[in-house]
């Protein structure tokens, strides 16, 4: 089944960065690739089973890049145990995730938790579900080796394809500074 997610691309220092901390976590020792996994470095706002109306996406060019900041590192247990960077949700933030929500809804898109402005908690995953033991470990290794906070800015939009990860159209923000 396809899957759909509106996400957020990073200007290239932060995304720098955030690409430092995925290679260490390739680095201990686990036969995994974040990549195929996740595509790289992003933030999901919203996730649907069907593809979102492109056409909608015009809007999105008048919105500024959003400032966003990286403040912590946590996981999800349960599961499916991951990684995590916590971002801070910020008014501008939250106002984009909602702005996108109503993107995903002109367009036909499903109700799905992700989408719901209650329930939206801007992180970045860094670590796929594996077990706990793992995520311990990786966990205790990234947290020595990673000082937050990171600060950056969300410069455009994606609608991404999963899986594998195809970028099926983009949207720079306003003063995000890329061609």
């Amino acid at each position: 089944m396809k899957h759909f997610v509106l996400q957020g691309r990073f200007n290239p220092e932060l995304l720098e960065r955030i690409s430092d901390i995925w290679e260490l976590v390739s680095s201990c020792g686990l036969n995994i690739s974040l990549k195929e996994d996740f595509g790289w470095p992003h933030l999901s706002f919203t996730s649907s089973e069907r593809e979102h109306g492109v056409s909608n996406f015009e809007q999105l060019r008048e919105i500024a890049a959003v400032p966003i900041t990286v403040s912590s590192l946590a996981t999800w247990g349960g599961k499916s145990p991951m990684i995590f960077l916590g971002v801070t949700p910020t008014r501008e933030l939250l106002e984009l995730h909602r702005i996108l929500s109503e993107v995903v809804k002109a367009g036909g898109g499903a109700n799905n938790p992700l989408n719901s402005v209650s329930s939206f908690v801007p992180h970045i995953s860094i670590f796929p579900r594996r077990d706990l033991p793992e995520v311990q470990r990786v966990f205790e290794t990234v947290v020595s080796e990673v000082e937050l906070p990171l600060k950056g800015f969300i410069t455009a939009i994606e609608l991404v394809e999963y899986f594998p990860a195809k970028v099926l159209h983009e949207c720079l923000l306003a003063g995000s500074g890329e061609a």
